[in-house]
């Protein structure tokens, strides 16, 4: 029989006051925190990029000539002169990822709109701060 005022379940505290639950979030908060990352991208010949969720093999070509992309069935070609920064190669991909999701973003619109049962007024792309579906404590 339980005292009054005494819960009638064990207690599930550890060592320094913390429950299982509590010591079990943390460790799965530090095994994702340990996890590896993405490395940052150098925009080189062989790096991996990925376009619609399927992975493909940057190829860098420098020429005189103006910058362009241009995706091909097993890589993504990127055109720049020579010399150009890591800064450059990114906005020109970047700008290219842009232009893709604008040009397919009309007929998902349209697609999605009558299922959901609602109408878009205006889409825009815009670049995130951080990952989508990720959220701040604040």
């Amino acid at each position: 029989m339980a005292a009054s005022g005494s819960p009638t379940e064990p207690s599930r505290q550890g060592a320094h006051g913390n429950t299982e639950d509590d010591l079990r979030i943390r460790q799965q908060q530090k095994k994702i925190n340990n996890q590896e990352r993405e490395t940052p991208r150098e925009y080189l010949g062989r790096e991996s990029h990925y376009v619609w969720g399927k992975r493909y093999l940057l190829h860098v070509v420098e020429a005189d000539a103006a910058p362009s992309v241009e995706l091909r069935p097993t890589r993504i070609v990127l055109r720049v002169r020579p010399s150009t920064d890591l800064e450059r190669r990114q906005e020109i991909i970047d700008a290219w990822y842009r232009t893709l999701l604008r040009d397919a973003l009309p007929a998902i619109v349209a697609k999605w709109e009558p299922i959901m049962q609602v109408q878009a007024n205006r889409f825009f792309v815009q670049r995130m701060k951080t990952k989508w579906g990720s959220c701040s404590p604040k």
